[in-house]
């Protein structure tokens, strides 16, 4: 599913951005080193699929486009995100990410829903989940996105939420390209 909505997202950013190709990040949790397996934090990196659209690709072309760059993003998961700016050198700005400005954030909690995850307990610590509204944005957009199960197991749809700079959208606009990203 996460491919699949990544490949809608890149359909759809080409469409509104007027470009063939497109690039957007995701973030992956970092825990593949053992050594961090006794240490709590939050150890995620941020991949950067680049998907291009030049000659009308077919669904299914985009689709294998999206997962062979993502299985491939996946393997360089570990180098650090600041390493790969470094080594691009894209032209900096204080107004914006050095290389996305869109960000894909699939939620997959072993098939649960993220509002069931509150009251668990891990040992003596119980588990909470606490909206945060921090009234800034660190892209110009964001989509958290995560498959929704019934309490059977049934999946019954995709469910999240956007945040974006509003000096850069006005709400009107992000509930166009929502309207937009639902129908691709």
């Amino acid at each position: 599913p996460f491919m699949t909505i990544q490949a809608a997202l890149a359909l759809l950013l080409a469409k509104v951005a007027g470009t063939a190709d497109v690039a957007f990040g995701f973030p992956i949790v970092g825990r593949r080193d053992p050594a961090l397996d006794g240490l709590i934090g939050f150890f995620v990196n941020t991949l950067v699929l680049r998907v291009n659209l030049d000659g009308n690709p077919t669904v299914a072309e985009v689709l294998d486009q999206v997962r062979q760059r993502s299985l491939a993003a996946f393997e360089h998961q570990d180098v650090p995100f600041e390493v790969l700016v470094e080594r691009l050198n894209p032209t900096r700005s204080m107004s914006h990410h050095p290389l996305v400005q869109v960000v894909l954030a699939w939620q997959n909690f072993a098939g649960e829903n993220v509002d069931e995850l509150s009251g668990r307990r891990l040992g003596d610590v119980a588990i909470t989940q606490v909206p945060v509204d921090t009234r800034s944005a660190r892209m110009d957009l964001s989509f958290s996105l995560g498959e929704r199960f019934s309490e059977s197991g049934v999946p019954v749809g995709i469910c999240g939420a956007v945040e974006y700079r509003t000096d850069v959208f006005d709400r009107v606009t992000v509930e166009g390209l929502v309207a937009r990203f639902e129908r691709v």
